[in-house]
């Protein structure tokens, strides 16, 4: 173009390569955001606001920084935001917003790390009353869990609302007094059922369609106090309002388990029926009994009581009931009766006659003898007659007594006299308690009474 060139001094080139190196370090320049007009360091409080909401298509949280200088001079400046799309798999309403409100409060506890700034409280807001199980500050709550006794807990629940009353009232409206007026202790056992049923069942709006179809039954209704009663038909009834209607709890809640057991100590102890019948004079527990029961079994006074005793073991058996053998090897003896029988000297008087039992201890035979007595020469002459209609497979054994109803059987056993005839038939004599038949023969029963023949012919034919 006919300009001629005209070349830079050493200086300005000089110049020139030094800001084209510092370039360079053009990455490591920082400003620091001014979330504030003031500095933070004026500011006399800082908190941290999160906000977190949801629909069905996303949901996102919000964090603001808020700085108190003055009274009168708070600033609201806004930090950062997140945002997520819904999950593919179709949700309801309420566990959406608990997706937000979870993910409001991990970036508030984001932001609070990365500002690195001397924040005093943190605050996370949610505009929908439907979100599940919505996050609390367990730290500023007191856990029933903790307290063994309904009384105890309703007593410092008592308490604090009394101190928390002072605090807020003038010196001439303060409560003072040793003791717990009866009025505190209703207002504090009101706060705890009101809690817990806002917990279990939520508020009018936010009941859900399987909660609403479980207490349509039971006609639910708010009272002045604002807790959920049961309905009925006893609105005429010349009755205190708590027995007419009384509270709705769920039997997951905390306070459940803490008011059976009350009542069970002020039934001394009683059963499952009594307990319940006394608990619904005030409340009305859905499932009710399942839930006294659960709480019952852990009463270990009443578990101690209800024991059951402890059973001997019993012993082997013995040998003779355990090996095989031939019937009537081995048997024992018992009576059976009195049975009366009519006389020979006149058809009006009877007299008593017995049965003799002999039982196989091996395959459950059995052999009957009619006796007029219950001495033991007769037992030796019904043995003999068992003997011989048995064969020779009897004395082989032994036999059992199984009842002391022997008139001298004590020492039979002692006796070599009397132990002759059964050492003749090689045949020993043994004492054993065992134990008695289970639907065994049963004594013989009747109106008739027959003569000494006839029942001989019946009960040993």
């Amino acid at each position: 173009m006919g300009i001629p060139f005209r070349s830079e001094s050493d200086e300005v080139e000089l110049q020139w390569r030094v800001w084209k190196l510092k370039l360079n370090e053009l990455h490591c320049f920082a400003i620091r955001r001014a979330y504030l007009p003031f500095s933070p360091t004026e500011a006399s409080r800082l908190e941290l606001h999160g906000f977190g909401d949801a629909s069905e298509a996303a949901y996102a949280a919000v964090v603001s920084l808020s700085g108190v200088k003055t009274p009168d001079d708070v600033q609201v400046s806004f930090v950062t935001v997140n945002s997520r799309v819904a999950p593919l798999k179709k949700l309801s309403t309420p566990q959406l917003e608990l997706m937000a409100a979870l993910l409001c409060a991990r970036l508030v506890c984001y932001v609070r790390k990365e500002l690195a700034l001397d924040v005093e409280a943190c605050h996370r807001w949610s505009d929908n009353k439907v979100t599940v199980s919505p996050p609390q500050d367990v730290a500023n709550v007191i856990n029933p869990g903790r307290y063994s006794s309904f009384e105890r807990l309703i007593r410092v629940t008592a308490w604090c609302r009394r101190f928390q009353h002072n605090t807020t009232m003038p010196a001439c409206s303060r409560r003072t007094g040793i003791g717990l007026m009866s009025d505190e202790l209703k207002e504090a056992e009101r706060i705890w059922i009101r809690q817990e049923q806002i917990h279990a069942f939520g508020s009018k709006e936010s009941l859900d369609t399987s909660m609403t179809k479980m207490l349509c039954g039971l006609n639910p209704f708010l009272d002045e106090f604002g807790d959920l009663r049961v309905g009925g038909r006893l609105g005429r009834a010349q009755s205190e309002e708590e027995t007419k209607f009384p509270a709705l709890l769920h039997r997951k809640v905390m306070i459940v388990d803490l008011l059976i057991t009350r009542e069970h100590n002020r039934q001394l102890h009683a059963g499952v029926a009594q307990t319940l019948s006394a608990l619904r004079e005030r409340f009305w527990i859905l499932r009710g009994r399942s839930a006294v029961e659960r709480v019952l079994r852990t009463c270990w006074i009443c578990r101690r009581v209800a024991a059951r005793p402890f059973r001997q073991r019993m012993g082997d058996l013995p040998a003779a009931r355990v090996n095989p053998a031939r019937p009537f090897s081995n048997v024992g003896i018992d009576f059976v009766g009195p049975l009366l029988i009519r006389s020979k000297s006149s058809k009006y008087v009877s007299k008593k006659a017995y049965i003799f039992l002999f039982t196989c201890m091996v395959v459950r035979a059995i052999h009957l003898e009619l006796v007029p007595d219950q001495t033991i020469e007769r037992f030796l002459r019904v043995w003999r007659r068992f003997v011989t209609r048995r064969g020779s497979s009897c004395p082989l054994g032994q036999i059992v007594e199984l009842l002391t109803g022997v008139t001298g059987s004590q020492g039979l056993h002692r006796s070599r006299p009397r132990q002759a005839p059964c050492a003749d038939r090689s045949a020993r004599w043994s004492c054993w308690n065992q134990p008695k038949l289970i639907n065994g023969l049963h004594p013989l029963r009747g109106e008739s009474v027959r003569n000494y023949s006839t029942m001989n012919l019946v009960a040993c034919t």
